[in-house]
């Protein structure tokens, strides 16, 4: 019985440490301590404490981000960080969750989550940006200074695209608070407008701290056509045979990018890529008028907004006497107009034509006014001679005396 107690206490303390390991990896976490995520604008970054232990290297960690796996994580380098727009293709001024995971063979055992917000107050940053490209290269950003900012606040545009290649805007409009809210930016170098392209917008205050905007943009998404170029029409036995070169972009692109509408004689016809389209049974039409437009594929872009129609070209099947262009016809009739305004002012001058139409009403002559003149003196002065005469209103005072007979 002696001798059973001390094969027991064997038994109990080799079962201790053959159950060690696994109540330590249940007790104590695999994790790093401290982990934070710091977010700037294009850039974010996730440090933990260097307290890496020998254990915590057999196992494999990663990292997930907007639903985006970053695996083998570097435990040991004590820092993960990645720039925007890159492996990572999302906006961060809203705020950023992630999830750290701890895997072996078996799978997943451990996972800790983690959030965080860009510094600076909120609705102080910038919003509503809206962006368009005009003219081929020309980059027209606009934007709305936040809610909450103060009436200093100063926003700058950088733009950086999948490559890395860093651009800041020069060219500023203001609103009427002095406050930057426009921005143009005229052929920005290594910037592809077909790749996705990182747009950020700082701002900055004395007052506060100004939270940063940050969007993803595809340039050619926003980009506004022009028609398409050097179009031109070749006419032979009722065929009508149509070609053109595709619009300019910034960025050399094949002619399958782009969707063509083609107007006829008023009548609409369409035509996916390529550079000719023709026509069969005009019909002998004695001219065809032709416009064109063009729009983004969509395939390669959002947007499918249709470009404004190109200046009619006028083929004429008869071109010995093709009919005048309403505008010079215009033209024609403001020559004519004028030369036989002139032809007319001449005749009149030549001829005293305008004397004859509208003579001048004689004036009365002088020796007829001088005698009425001298009539109306001699008059004054025979009236000034004249006694006074009496005036038939004149009061005549008539007595009478009347005899009174005498009494008998």
């Amino acid at each position: 019985m002696k001798m059973e107690q001390p094969s027991y206490l064997l038994v109990l303390i080799s079962s201790w440490f053959l159950l060690a390991p696994t109540l330590s990896e249940k007790e104590i976490s695999l994790l790093p301590t401290n982990m934070k995520i710091h977010l700037y604008p294009g850039f974010l970054n996730i440090t933990w404490d260097c307290n890496i232990t020998e254990s915590m290297k057999n196992y494999k960690y990663e990292i997930n981000l907007q639903n985006k796996t970053f695996r083998d994580l570097n435990v040991s380098a004590c820092l993960f960080e990645n720039f925007i727009p890159g492996h990572m293709e999302f906006d961060i001024h809203k705020g950023l969750h992630a999830e750290i995971l701890v895997d072996n063979a078996s799978g997943t055992i451990e996972t800790k989550e983690l959030t965080a917000t860009p510094e600076g107050k909120e609705n102080t940053g910038a919003e509503n940006l809206s962006c368009e490209v005009y003219n081929v290269s020309i980059v027209n950003c606009s934007w709305t200074a936040g809610r909450e900012a103060p009436k200093g606040t100063n926003y700058s545009l950088a733009i950086r695209n999948y490559g890395g290649a860093f651009v800041p805007c020069e060219d500023y409009r203001n609103d009427s608070f002095g406050r930057q809210v426009g921005c143009v930016l005229k052929s920005p170098p290594k910037i592809k407008f077909s790749k996705t392209n990182y747009i950020q917008l700082v701002g900055s205050s004395e007052e506060t701290s100004i939270r940063f905007y940050d969007a993803l943009l595809k340039l050619n998404d926003y980009v506004i056509l022009d028609p398409p170029r050097n179009i031109s029409l070749n006419y032979s036995v009722n065929n009508l045979e149509i070609t053109w070169e595709k619009p300019e972009t910034y960025e050399n692109l094949p002619d399958s990018n782009f969707d063509y509408s083609i107007d006829i004689n008023g009548i609409t016809q369409s035509q996916k890529g390529g550079n000719s389209y023709k026509v069969d049974k005009l019909l002998d039409n004695k001219h065809f008028a032709v416009s064109m437009r063009v729009k983004w594929k969509s395939s390669s872009s959002l947007n499918q907004n249709w470009s404004r129609w190109s200046e009619p070209i006028i083929y004429y099947s008869s071109p010995d006497s093709p009919p005048l262009p309403p505008h010079h016809i215009l033209i024609v009739l403001g020559i004519v107009t004028a030369a036989v305004l002139f032809f007319l002012v001449f005749l009149c001058h030549r001829f005293q034509i305008w004397k004859k139409l509208f003579p001048k009403v004689p004036q009365p002559a002088m020796k007829y006014f001088d005698q009425g003149v001298q009539k109306e003196v001699w008059d004054q002065n025979i009236l000034m001679e004249r006694p006074p005469k009496k005036g038939d209103d004149e009061e005549c005072i008539c007595s009478s005396i009347t005899e009174i007979p005498k009494k008998d």
